[in-house]
């Protein structure tokens, strides 16, 4: 699910965007908890804490579906750039965001859309942009990556998920990268003694095979 809040108009920031590593745990638990605190982008209601988080991030690595993060590049954002390297090994909490390493301004991740061994090859599209740097492109990139990535790794389908309370702007993102809306369901979700309706988003992935090569795959 993706959270776009109002914010008045701000220059457009090029982010350097690669894999999730552990000295980000930190800084992607805190932009999520915001989330989970006080908006409809995420229907969980008690925020994980870095070390949930960071098995989390742990289990999609292992089963191979992407989890990226958006970092200042050079001469963008707020962040003090070190070189990553200077990193410490062993920064369980991911205390680097607040150590002057490059400034993480977004995430976004794919994870199984179901659990049942069929929906293998459909994933499901998180992407959450810290406050500050909501539109200023974080959430297009990400998610341009995150499409890019999942395709590369032999994935057919994406779905977003969206709560339609507050957004609007999640869905003009979606569609503004080729995902298409499948259909709403009515009142399913309840949060802030709200029900919330939730619109289901969909994009064929590049790589996408057609039927007789699937069912090709599914005989071997």
């Amino acid at each position: 699910m993706v959270m776009r809040q109002q914010t008045s108009p701000k220059f457009r920031i090029r982010p350097c965007i690669r894999p999730i590593e552990q000295r980000d745990i930190f800084a992607i638990t805190k932009i999520y908890a915001l989330y989970v605190e006080t908006s409809y982008a995420t229907f969980e209601t008690t925020p994980p804490d870095a070390k949930e988080m960071g098995e989390r991030i742990k289990k999609l690595n292992e089963n191979n579906y992407p989890a990226l993060v958006a970092v200042a590049s050079a001469g963008e954002g707020g962040g003090e750039q070190k070189n990553a390297a200077q990193a410490p090994a062993d920064d369980v909490m991911g205390y680097a965001d607040v150590m002057g390493y490059p400034e993480v301004m977004g995430y976004a991740y794919a994870a199984p859309y179901k659990a049942r061994n069929a929906y293998r090859y459909t994933i499901e599209d998180s992407v959450y942009v810290k406050k500050c740097y909501l539109k200023r492109g974080i959430g297009k990139a990400l998610l341009e990556a995150l499409i890019a990535e999942a395709a590369k790794r032999g994935f057919w389908q994406m779905i977003a998920i969206i709560g339609k309370r507050e957004g609007e702007g999640s869905i003009r993102l979606h569609e503004a990268l080729g995902f298409r809306v499948v259909g709403t369901a009515v009142g399913i979700g309840f949060k802030f003694e709200q029900l919330v309706d939730v619109v289901y988003m969909q994009k064929k992935l590049d790589n996408t095979i057609d039927d007789s090569s699937r069912k090709a795959e599914e005989s071997i």
